[in-house]
């Protein structure tokens, strides 16, 4: 027979197994809600250059590319699309991302940097 100790160790593994493998299963990739855009462009515009000078001013400046295709995204009249294309932009550049739930549920991940 086995050990009260023994099983509780065995159960402990299993839990542990199981868990990881739900946590394995699980899609990972990062999506932005498709419906009206959560803020306004004009917030996040401006949000956006004052990173553009906090990365200057480290020594990490985005690339004439990411330059380039942020200024179009703010000039896009359309701001559910202008404001996709700037999540795009930064999302390149995120080390960690978080998905805040309504119940106040949080999962975090690595970020596409």
């Amino acid at each position: 027979m086995y050990s009260l100790t023994e099983i509780g160790v065995s159960m402990k593994l299993w839990v542990t197994a199981i868990l990881c493998g739900i946590a394995a299963a699980q899609n990972t990739t990062h999506q932005h809600a498709t419906a009206s855009p959560s803020i306004p462009l004009q917030p996040l515009a401006q949000q956006v250059r004052q990173l553009e000078e906090a990365m200057s001013y480290l020594g990490q400046p985005f690339g004439s590319a990411d330059l380039r295709r942020i200024n179009d995204a703010i000039a896009n009249p359309d701001e559910a699309a202008a404001v996709r294309a700037l999540e795009t932009i930064l999302d390149a550049h995120a080390l960690l991302t978080v998905d805040i739930k309504p119940r106040k549920s949080c999962k975090g991940g690595r970020g596409h940097c």
